[in-house]
């Protein structure tokens, strides 16, 4: 056993699909490897377990009902790797903020089961780190699509088809950029927005959607073809949509238009909507930071680049 172990993770972004890919249209998710979530256990001694994050600090016992994910994975890793119950501290540090559609449950899940079984020095396959990541996600989310849980451990792109997931990679450079409005998004409630709007406007609604599998269709060509102008293009186009379906705000299009007005080649929400973030397409690094800073002093909370050629390497073993 080790006398300290550390896990760690990432955040994710979905590119182009949010909303039609509930209806069997696919969706592009990239990973962010630099905006990590890392854990890290040592040894204590105490009559207890403890935990300390920006959300909790104190004893297992008393972890918020906010927390009962976590709560439940830690039970179950300790059962499956800590029987008799040896105590240590849990240090969570994550720069993914919460409730923005950027992973932050599932990538904490996933550092915290990778630091448990580096403490426990044991090892562990992808298939039951993905088991165990939803043992916490299905309390936070319900039931889950699995994008999460699979793009937090994923070097590469992913490709999310009718509830199969498909690490894929393209040929292209540029750079996105990855601003939070500091309005956390609720993903039941954007996508019971669209589910009333299909009630009420079926036709319409039908056919926005079909257009939003349409438009990622083309993105996997544009990105494989290098073509980040028309990428871009079809950005704008998919926050057509998603504004038409309801799941955009005030701030959302405040952020997409100072993107624009900077000169991004397109920008769009991430995620669910009605808070969240957005993300901006460019070609340049002195673009993207010309962006990011345009973005921080127009009222994004925080804001992130990250390169597109840092993606497109072949999965890591």
């Amino acid at each position: 056993m080790n006398k300290e172990a550390i896990g760690k993770s990432h955040a994710k972004v979905i590119f182009l699909g949010e909303h039609s890919a509930v209806y069997q249209k696919p969706a592009i998710v990239f990973p962010l490897p630099q905006i990590e979530a890392q854990v890290t256990i040592k040894p204590i001694h105490s009559n207890e377990s403890e935990i300390e994050s920006k959300y909790f600090n104190g004893p297992l016992s008393e972890l918020p009902t906010s927390m009962t994910g976590i709560s439940q994975l830690i039970e179950r890793l300790n059962e499956l790797l800590n029987p008799k119950h040896i105590k240590f501290s849990i240090q969570i540090i994550s720069e993914i903020p919460l409730g923005r559609g950027m992973g932050s449950s599932a990538a904490t899940s996933a550092a915290l089961t990778r630091a448990y079984f580096a403490y426990f020095e044991k090892s562990l396959d992808k298939q039951e780190l993905d088991n165990l990541i939803n043992v916490e996600e299905s309390i936070t989310h319900g039931n889950p699509s699995g994008i999460d849980a699979k793009t937090v451990i994923s070097d590469q792109p992913i490709l999310f088809e009718n509830g199969h997931f498909t690490p894929i990679s393209f040929n292209t450079t540029g750079f996105i950029i990855i601003a939070d409005t500091g309005i956390s998004s609720n993903t039941k409630i954007a996508v019971d927005e669209v589910h009333n709007r299909l009630n009420y406007h079926p036709e319409l609604v039908k056919q926005e959607i079909n257009q939003l599998g349409n438009l990622t269709e083309q993105v996997k060509l544009t990105l494989n073809n290098n073509d980040i102008k028309k990428t871009g293009q079809l950005m704008n186009d998919a926050q057509m949509i998603l504004s038409n379906l309801g799941v955009s705000s005030f701030k959302l299009d405040h952020l997409i238009s100072v993107a624009k007005a900077n000169d991004a080649l397109g920008a769009k929400l991430t995620g669910s909507g009605m808070g969240g973030c957005i993300i901006a397409l460019c070609g340049t690094l002195e673009k993207a930071q010309l962006i990011k800073k345009q973005l921080l002093n127009n009222g994004a909370k925080s804001a992130w680049i990250q390169s597109l050629n840092e993606l497109t390497s072949e999965a890591k073993q």
